[in-house]
This record gives C-alpha cells, sequence and structure tokens, in this order.
C-alpha cells in the first residue's frame, strides 16, 4: 500500500503499481528484486519530503515535489532496465498500468509524460553518458523549468543510496553471484608479471571484478548526489564502504 497517501483512490492506484512491479521483478536476482525497489520508494519519499521545508533547497532549484509521481517513479524504476535484456519499451512494459481506468482518472496526462520521461533518465550510466556529451546541464535547465526535475533527482538519489553502503554492498555480490563476476582478484605473482598473455588476462579479470566495481562506480557516487538529505547519507554510506575495502585488502594480505 501507498506509504505517504491516504485517498482510497491513491491507495489503489499505488497499489496497482505495486503488484505489476512485484510480478515484473519476481524474476529478477535480488540486487534488483522487489526488496531494493521498495527500499528506493521509502528512501525517495523521505528525501522528497525532506525538500518541502528546505529553504537551503529551493535556493538550489528544489520546488516542492509531487509526492504521488515520486512514488510511481521510483516503484517503476527498474522496470526496462538494459542490465537484464529486456527487449520491450517502458511504455509496453507499463501498458497494465498506464491504460487502465483507475490510472487514467487519477493521472494527469502531464504526470504521465513525466512518469515515462523521468524514468529513462535515472540511470547512472545516462548520466553519465549526457555528462560526457556536455548535455546535462542542459537536460537539468529543462526539467527545472518544465517540471520533472525534482522528482528526478530524488529518485536518482535513493536509487543510488541503495548502491552503496551496506544494502550497496550486499547487492553487489548478488549482483556478481547472478553473472558469475568474480568477487576479488588476488594480486599477479611477480613471476607472472613477465608473461605478457598472462598478465593480460589477469588484468581482464581484475577488470571484471566485484572489487573493481567498487572503484570504477560506486566510490564515485557520492559526488553525483542531488538533494542535500541525499548527500548527507552518502557521505556515511561511502565512508563505511571504505571500511569494508580497508578490510577486503587486509584479508588478501594474510
Amino acid at each position: 500500500m501507498s506509504i505517504l497517501h491516504s485517498s482510497t483512490e491513491t491507495e489503489a492506484l499505488v497499489r496497482h503499481a505495486e503488484e505489476l512491479v512485484k510480478e515484473h521483478m519476481s524474476k529478477y536476482d535480488p540486487s534488483h528484486d522487489w526488496y531494493h525497489v521498495d527500499r528506493v520508494r521509502r528512501t525517495a519519499l523521505k528525501l522528497a519530503k525532506s525538500l518541502q521545508d528546505d529553504t537551503e533547497a529551493r535556493n538550489e532549484g528544489f520546488v516542492p515535489p509531487d509526492m504521488l509521481l515520486v512514488e510511481l517513479v521510483a516503484l517503476f524504476h527498474d522496470m526496462a532496465d538494459a542490465k537484464y535484456a529486456e527487449t520491450s519499451s517502458l511504455e509496453t512494459v507499463l501498458a497494465p498500468f498506464l491504460t487502465s481506468s483507475l490510472t487514467e482518472s487519477m493521472l494527469s496526462k502531464e504526470q504521465m509524460s513525466l512518469l515515462l520521461s523521468i524514468i529513462p533518465r535515472i540511470s547512472w550510466s545516462t548520466e553519465k553518458k549526457l555528462r560526457t556529451a556536455g548535455t546535462w546541464d542542459d537536460l537539468v535547465a529543462d526539467m527545472q523549468r518544465n517540471g520533472g526535475w525534482v522528482e528526478l533527482a530524488v529518485v536518482q538519489d535513493a536509487d543510488r543510496l541503495d548502491a552503496i553502503g551496506a544494502f550497496g554492498i550486499m547487492r553487489c555480490a548478488a549482483y556478481s553471484s547472478a553473472t558469475n563476476r568474480p568477487l576479488c582478484v588476488p594480486a599477479i605473482s611477480s613471476e607472472t608479471i613477465s608473461r605478457g598473455s598472462e598478465n593480460e588476462a589477469h588484468r581482464a579479470l581484475v577488470d571484471s571484478s566485484a572489487i573493481q566495481h567498487f572503484h570504477d562506480k560506486l566510490l564515485h557516487i557520492r559526488n553525483r548526489m542531488k538533494t542535500p538529505l541525499g548527500k548527507q547519507e552518502a557521505t556515511r554510506r561511502h565512508d563505511f564502504m571504505l571500511q569494508f575495502l580497508e578490510e577486503v585488502d587486509h584479508e588478501s594480505a594474510a
């Protein structure tokens, strides 16, 4: 049921969304299951509520968020995740929800349009590509003018918070297991360094490992947070990951 909304119609709408998500995510591994989605939903609503009376956040361009839109975006944010080889478009996956009479009576056309435009922009890889292309700031400015920026920011932050800290560590291990990715590749011996082909093969294993994923992505997430509360929580979870990696190094050297 909806965590935030009290009206009977809204409760029914959120239940409808939850049922679709639970069915769709049931085939995913634990790194991207219903429990991940629910954590992101809860965190996104917490971040959104923190912005409502935050003067500093208003000065940074965060207008009061549409809380129902935040909840729906968070619930649907992984419904068309490319990592799981989904071939259907987001509109197709969400069709049972978008075309229901309840949704059509509860959501405006603008809310539906924002829902479909925000979700594809949530992922880390999408933001990275847009920043590389030099178009991220233009997107932010456009969304600040036309709507959707604050909802994107809080769901992005919530999703990324679940990628770091204790849950992030567990999710990284779960995804590694599901994809047969090595957790940690030991350092190469000095005798092997001179063998070029073996050295290259070892480097490839290191680069594909779960521990390398921390250095390639997870340790950079703190610097891409948007909301004041999200930044604060990301710092705490970042520090926990550093402690974890320090322990991995210690145990690997034993």
